[in-house]
């Protein structure tokens, strides 16, 4: 089973405010110890204690039934995309990329006071150059190895940003498995992205070719006991039980993978 590559946008994509209102915004610069009104990235973060309180400060304490019409709550994740991320990131052949202009640590930051676990943050791969054909081009490149890339995904709310990550696919070899998706700020439909994607990997589980030990290989022998054979004597001996080796029996009706070819 190959692996399944996930590209997206953050600000207005997995949020639903564009970057620009959020990144020059009263509350962003409050997390900052020397906010610059120029440049968002100048300043530090501050310490994570300090960061952590003034989001709950800001929006309360986030729980399952958080509030998400309060003011400002755009700026948060999309509550779809937060179940989104909790479940593809369970799965071991998915890896999730947000490829931002944002900072990795107010990303970070926010994952954290949305409930992600430290384990959970560390599997999300954060490219926040803002040269998107550049990080997704070399973070394929990365990818390619003995298992094989099966499904890339794409979503951008920035049309010229969208189409960088899609060249960069393409520039792989890989246009022939790309699904994307370019919405408005805030209008992506994470629930049908995740639906997608979860029967993607179903099929594709399914049509794993089933894996079968050498015969070189001690595990492909079954467990042998001595078992006492009496004669017909009346001396007690052992022999070798060897247990049957059941027959591989492979379904005939797998449905084919599905895959979408996109020509931009």
């Amino acid at each position: 089973m190959g692996k399944t590559l996930i590209y997206t946008d953050f600000d207005g994509t997995i949020t639903g405010r564009d970057g620009s209102k959020t990144v020059f915004s009263t509350f962003y610069a409050s997390l900052q110890q020397a906010p610059d009104k120029n440049n968002y990235r100048l300043s530090p973060l501050k310490n994570n204690e300090e960061v952590q309180q003034l989001f709950r400060t800001k929006f309360g304490e986030f729980t399952s039934d958080f509030d998400y019409t309060k003011e400002d709550a755009d700026m948060l994740m999309h509550k779809d995309a937060v179940i989104f991320f909790h479940e593809l990131l369970q799965q071991e052949n998915v890896i999730i990329s947000i490829v931002t202009k944002n900072r990795a640590d107010y990303i970070q930051a926010m994952l954290q006071y949305q409930g992600f676990s430290a384990e959970e943050i560390n599997k999300i791969n954060i490219m926040d150059s803002g040269r998107k054909y550049t990080d997704v081009n070399w973070h394929i490149q990365q990818q390619k190895g003995n298992e094989s890339i099966d499904s890339i995904y794409i979503m951008d709310d920035s049309q010229a940003d969208y189409r960088a990550m899609i060249q960069a696919a393409q520039a792989n070899g890989y246009a022939y498995c790309v699904s994307a998706h370019n919405e408005g700020v805030g209008q992506f439909k994470w629930s049908v992205y995740l639906d997608d994607i979860q029967r993607a990997l179903q099929t594709q589980m399914e049509e794993a070719p089933l894996e079968i030990e050498s015969p070189d290989s001690p595990a492909f022998y079954p467990a042998f006991s001595l078992s006492p054979l009496v004669t017909s004597s009346g001396v007690t001996t052992f022999g070798v039980f060897t247990p049957a080796i059941p027959s591989l029996q492979v379904p005939d009706d797998v449905d084919k993978v599905e895959q979408t070819s996109l020509n931009v």
